[in-house]
C-alpha cells in the first residue's frame, strides 16, 4: 500500500497469519489488567512465562497525559530492561526505531544497533495499534495496521516490557493469542 508522501507501507495478509487460539488472560502473565496507564508512578508492565509463540496485540493512546508519550517494547529482555529487541516509539518525531538493546550488541560494543528506523510514521501521537507475532527468534511488528518489520529477538527470557519514557501511556486494550494447538 502507498502512505502519504509516496512512501509504500506493508501490512499482513489475514491469510498467511498463522492460526491462533483463544485469547488466554494477560493478568497470568504479569499485566495488572488488559487495560492500564504508565505514568511516572507506574513506568512499565513486565510480561513473565510467555508462550515460545504469541501474538500479542495492543491499542495504545499515547497521549493519555496530554503530550505524546516516548514507549518502548522490549521483547525478550532481562528485567533489567539492557537486553532484547526494542521497538521504541518517538511520536513527537514521528519514528518508530527497532534495535537490539545493549546487553545484546555484538562484540561488546556498548551502543545498540538499529536495525532500522521509520522516519516519517505520522499517526504515532494518536490512538493505534501495535501487534507483535513472535517465534522462536523471530519477531513481526505490524504497526497502525499499515507497516510490518521483522526483528530478531533472543530465544531467552520468556518475557516482554512495556515502558514508558516520558509522558503517559495509556494501553487500551491487551490481547495475547497462543498459537493454535495441532491436533
Amino acid at each position: 500500500m502507498q502512505l502519504e508522501g509516496g512512501t509504500l507501507g506493508t501490512k499482513w495478509v489475514d491469510e498467511m497469519l498463522p492460526k491462533r487460539d483463544a485469547p488466554v488472560p494477560i493478568e497470568r502473565f504479569g499485566a495488572p489488567a488488559d487495560q492500564f496507564r504508565l505514568d511516572e508512578a507506574h513506568p512499565r508492565v513486565r510480561l513473565e512465562r510467555l508462550p515460545k509463540a504469541y501474538h500479542l496485540s495492543l491499542s495504545v493512546d499515547p497521549a493519555a497525559g496530554g503530550m505524546p508519550a516516548q514507549w518502548r517494547i522490549v521483547v525478550r529482555g532481562r528485567s533489567d530492561g539492557e537486553s532484547g529487541y526494542e521497538i521504541r516509539f518517538r511520536p513527537a518525531e514521528e519514528m518508530v526505531e527497532f534495535r537490539d538493546s545493549p546487553g545484546d550488541a555484538p562484540h561488546g560494543s556498548q551502543h545498540p544497533l538499529p536495525h532500522g528506523l521509520v522516519e516519517r510514521f505520522p499517526g504515532l501521537d494518536q490512538r493505534h495499534t501495535v501487534d507483535l507475532l513472535v517465534f522462536d527468534n523471530l519477531v513481526d511488528i505490524c504497526i497502525a495496521g499499515r507497516y510490518t518489520h521483522l526483528g530478531f529477538a533472543p530465544e531467552e527470557p520468556d518475557a516482554l516490557t512495556i515502558e514508558r519514557l516520558g509522558g503517559a501511556l495509556g494501553v487500551d486494550t491487551v490481547t495475547l493469542h497462543p498459537p493454535e494447538e495441532k491436533q
